[in-house]
């Protein structure tokens, strides 16, 4: 949920905990990021068929969904993590390595056949497909997976 402004116990306006001692940190406390659903959902929805995007990919991606180049790489770097402690969970519980989904032929958003070896990101990077993708998400029509 985002920030609502009211403050947990013991919290004050910076961010920081005290005890009555002070402040628990020096005052270089980063500040955890809240982001939407909808930005979760489109950084989701990227990382379904592509897990590693560049700076300047993740710039533009931030840029298009309001968040920072920092907060999206890290998220990447997360999702990753994450379904790599999965896989090796499931490949613990099974005996058997998971098998790696196969790379998506087109894009259901925009109506479009992707052709024979193409770099994925030439599309899911356009501002008109991240349009697409955020009105199938407030419209209800996408719930994507959790990474």
């Amino acid at each position: 949920s985002d920030f609502d402004g009211e403050l947990g116990e013991g919290q004050n306006l910076s961010g920081s905990f005290h005890d009555g001692n002070g402040p628990k940190d020096s005052g270089n406390k980063r500040f955890r990021t809240h982001m939407s659903n909808v930005q979760v959902k489109m950084m989701k929805s990227i990382f379904e068929s592509y897990k590693t995007p560049t700076m300047p990919e993740c710039l533009g991606l931030g840029n298009g969904i309001g968040l920072q180049k920092r907060v999206v790489q890290v998220w990447f770097q997360n999702a990753r993590a994450k379904e790599k402690k999965a896989r090796l969970y499931l490949q613990q519980v099974t005996g058997v390595e998971p098998d790696m989904p196969p790379a998506p032929h087109g894009c259901r958003w925009c109506n479009m056949q992707y052709p024979e070896n193409f770099a994925i990101q030439e599309h899911i990077f356009q501002a008109s497909h991240l349009e697409n993708v955020k009105t199938a998400i407030e419209q209800g029509l996408y719930d994507p997976e959790s990474p």
